[in-house]
């Protein structure tokens, strides 16, 4: 599932998508925690999206 470039904030971490372009990290309640998935990130969004790009701080480790 590959999320629209409208989701992603200032500040989201996110991961690369199956289709090579990059998503927000899923993140899922359960019993009242929130768990984020353990795919490895790509770094941070530094702002919204703008004609369809957004620029990225990568974080290399």
């Amino acid at each position: 599932m590959t999320t629209g470039v409208a989701a992603i904030a200032a500040g989201t971490r996110v991961v690369a998508a199956a289709d090579g372009r990059v998503r927000p990290l899923e993140t899922r309640t359960v019993d009242g925690m929130v768990v984020a998935e353990g795919a490895p990130t790509l770094g941070f969004a530094l702002g919204q999206a703008a004609d369809g790009l957004i620029w990225v701080l990568v974080n290399p480790q």
